[in-house]
């Protein structure tokens, strides 16, 4: 799949806020992170295509989510940010929701504070293998990106012999 599969136009809102201001916002935001993680796959971090496509997505969020968190969350068939509805999940492009996929994460939620570091080390998780993101990220000193992941644990038998 070439970089411009995993980041094309497929993603429009189609909530009930359908052609609002944020959900315009989010589908650029999306769009463009989604731009820097599949860049990041094939060069390092530090080349100009990766760190203006970083850059883009951090003044996009400036613009738009200047005092307030913004929520990205998958749930069952649906993309929400911000508590609404974007698009089906089908529409994400698929570097993001395979990264979602691949660490768990039921949501992010990004902070006013964030700097273009902070969204470029988000971004790297999906050219990682495995791991905890949450704490992949906390390692590399990301404080103002949150991500809940689903976790699972193993039940034994009930009763005890």
């Amino acid at each position: 799949m070439t970089q411009q599969d995993q980041s094309s136009v497929r993603l429009r809102p189609d909530g009930p806020q359908n052609g609002q201001p944020g959900q315009f916002f989010a589908a650029e935001f999306l769009k463009t992170v989604a731009r820097a993680m599949v860049q990041i796959s094939l060069y390092k971090a530090s080349h100009p295509a990766v760190t203006e496509a970083i850059n883009h997505a951090r003044a996009l969020f400036s613009s738009a989510h200047a005092d307030k968190p913004f929520t990205l969350a998958i749930d069952q068939d649906k993309v929400l940010v911000d508590g609404a509805i974007l698009c089906d999940i089908d529409r994400l492009p698929p570097v993001i929701k395979n990264t979602f996929a691949k660490f768990r994460i039921q949501s992010v939620t990004i902070n006013p504070e964030t700097t273009a570091e902070e969204i470029g080390l988000f971004c790297e998780l999906s050219a990682l293998k495995q791991g905890e993101a949450a704490e992949i990220l906390a390692q590399k000193g990301v404080e103002q990106i949150r991500i809940d992941e689903t976790r699972y644990a193993k039940v034994g038998a009930a009763g005890g012999d």
